[in-house]
């Protein structure tokens, strides 16, 4: 996944972008590890305890938190609730169950989706504008500092949509990789990220990308990876009889 990123960050053949639109390199990885020396290695939020507790499980195996959350009377939170990011993040822990490392696998797991987000902005000569939006908007900060999943979230989704367009603009298939793998983790991440996937897909076909068979490709196995790891947690869920009714999404509230 890193060498993609370096990869996507690099491109600068005829078909991409001006290099001169773009700062360079360098500016972008000091700056990712400038905000990452700003957050601390441990839990400062209630809800970091929720997503590390579920993390330390995962340090376990998989069957130790998928069995958790799927029990009857499960003593995971959010009851039903996803668990891929906490397994991401426990890999990224080394398997380590203590809270330092824990935290330390939260934030690297971040700041890949921080990278994958920049790459692409760098890519597409429009990171500085973005990235300052993103840097004058006190809450993006307090997300950052913490182990929470909605900015990271965020910065997968946005990066299914850069990707995806930077696809159709240089005809250049080296991004769809990387896009299907965001997709994927965003799918697993929240309940919410495969609603994100399906609302950035079906805006791509509504645009006139389904006119090249490669790109009507490359948006269905997004869309397949995106919506395939909620499907098959609903299933297992259904299965074993157990509710996501803390977060499960719902229509319009018209009333």
């Amino acid at each position: 996944h890193w060498r993609t990123v370096q990869s996507i960050a690099r491109q600068d053949d005829a078909g991409g972008p001006s290099e001169r639109a773009s700062l360079p390199r360098r500016v972008y990885l000091y700056g990712v590890l400038l905000v990452g020396a700003l957050r601390p290695m441990h839990p400062l939020y209630w809800d970091e305890y929720v997503w590390l507790t579920k993390t330390r499980l995962a340090t376990r195996g998989l069957h130790a938190l998928a069995d958790a959350a799927l029990a009857p009377s499960s003593p995971v939170l959010p009851r039903g609730y996803p668990i891929g990011w906490s397994l991401a993040e426990a890999v990224l822990a080394a398997g380590v169950p203590d809270t330092a490392a824990l935290s330390t696998g939260a934030f690297a797991l971040s700041a890949l989706c921080l990278a994958l987000y920049v790459a692409l902005l760098a890519r597409g000569g429009r990171g500085p504008v973005a990235l300052g939006v993103m840097a004058a908007a006190p809450i993006a900060w307090v997300h950052w500092r913490s182990a929470y999943v909605d900015l990271p979230l965020g910065l997968l989704s946005a990066s299914v949509a850069l990707g995806l367009e930077q696809a159709r603009r240089y005809r250049d298939a080296r991004t769809m990789p990387v896009v299907v793998a965001a997709a994927a983790l965003s799918g697993a991440a929240k309940d919410e990220g495969a609603v994100h996937i399906a609302a950035i897909v079906l805006a791509f076909a509504f645009t006139d990308v389904l006119r090249d068979p490669a790109q009507r490709r490359g948006l269905a196995l997004t869309a397949a990876a995106g919506l395939a790891p909620g499907v098959t947690w609903w299933l297992l869920r259904h299965a074993a009889g157990v509710a996501n009714s803390d977060h499960a999404p719902t229509g319009f509230a018209l009333s």
